[in-house]
């Protein structure tokens, strides 16, 4: 009886890292190897560049289009529009299942 309650505790540790897999997320270059689950669903706002951006105070909520097109750390990310390039700071629940790369918009 122990020897099965041992080995389902083992078939239960062993299997988890696959169930965790995270699904979604960037796919481009990136400084780390974290793997993500999501990415935004919700109501659109105004659409503001990344120039403007820049002016903004520190964690304001915006809406830009344009690629993100590297990875630097867990959560932070290099956005790029027409007007520049800036880092920007998604969460891993903001995915949501979406998996977006260097040439997604």
């Amino acid at each position: 009886m122990k020897k099965i309650a041992a080995m389902t505790a083992i078939i239960a540790l062993v299997s988890m890292p696959v169930l965790a897999a995270g699904q979604g997320g960037f796919t481009g270059p990136s400084t780390t190897t974290t793997t993500q689950a999501g990415g935004f669903t919700g109501p659109s706002g105004a659409v503001t560049t990344v120039a403007n951006a820049k002016s903004l105070r520190d964690d304001t909520w915006v809406t830009l289009r344009g690629k993100i097109v590297e990875r630097i750390s867990d959560d932070l990310y290099k956005f790029q529009d027409a007007s520049g390039v800036i880092n920007v700071d998604i969460d891993h629940k903001r995915w949501n299942g979406v998996t977006v790369g260097r040439r997604t918009q």
